[in-house]
């Protein structure tokens, strides 16, 4: 996983080359055109312009892997969470069961009318639906 250090010094190398490249187009302002030194020094703006997308590019993909790094962190963490609410919701539900199952079964038969097949499919598919939508 990158780090917050080579990120950091990826804009301290920027910052260094667009302070040469400022320096650079200084001096060709108070330069003669077409002298070799002129030449020279266009040259020289060309490679800091290309160290400088180089650098960029660096750090355009090191931002990317982090991003890729914590995206998958957090999909582990969100599945995490998932499970552990699922576990505690079922342990609720089966204590519940266990500690009263006189008034679990008056709820179980005043239900029993509307939990056809059809009505529990249809509302597997809603619910499958909303998961989804909220993920």
């Amino acid at each position: 996983m990158p780090d917050a250090d080579e990120n950091e010094a990826n804009a301290a190398n920027f910052k260094e080359i667009t302070g040469h490249i400022d320096v650079v187009q200084q001096r060709l302002r108070t330069m003669a055109v077409g002298t070799d030194k002129y030449n020279q020094t266009v040259e020289d703006l060309s490679d800091y312009y290309e160290r400088a997308i180089q650098d960029r590019t660096m750090r355009i993909t090191t931002l990317e892997e982090l991003c890729r790094t914590r995206e998958a962190m957090h999909t582990a963490t969100q599945w995490k969470l998932w499970s552990v609410s699922a576990v505690a919701v079922l342990t609720v539900f089966f204590c519940a069961l266990a500690l009263f199952p006189y008034e679990f079964g008056i709820l179980f038969r005043a239900v029993q009318p509307y939990a056809t097949a059809d009505r529990v499919v249809v509302n597997l598919f809603i619910g499958l639906g909303v998961y989804f939508v909220l993920r």
